[in-house]
């Protein structure tokens, strides 16, 4: 399939206007500009998205891993009774406790994609 857009955000290049994502299987197999694409793979279904950008999807790189054991650790509270709480909490626990923690924090992850 061929995803079209008028404006292609890659994360290893610059954007590419009246851009084109080339997918099989799944799989970026190509990414450029659409007419290059289409004379390329003439038979390829085309779906368009005009007045968008397509980019690859957002990732949140600020995790706090080690503290996935704590989830619902509190009852609802404010902010700062919540944070004294996962503070008191945290002194708890050893560093074997925070690896297997990150190690769920992770596994959770990529479950979730």
């Amino acid at each position: 399939m061929l995803l079209t857009a008028d404006w292609i955000i890659p994360i290893s290049g610059p954007p590419v206007a009246e851009g084109g994502v080339l997918v099989e299987g799944g799989v970026i197999r190509a990414v450029g500009p659409a007419s290059e694409l289409l004379a390329g793979h003439p038979g390829e279904t085309v779906r368009g998205f005009p007045g968008c950008a397509l980019l690859p999807g957002l990732v949140n790189t600020h995790t706090h891993l080690k503290f996935s054991a704590f989830q619902d650790f509190a009852p609802p509270c404010g902010f700062g009774e919540w944070m004294l709480r996962l503070l008191l909490s945290a002194r708890r626990l050893d560093p074997e406790d925070y690896e297997a923690s990150a190690r769920w924090g992770a596994y959770e992850c990529v479950r979730s994609g």
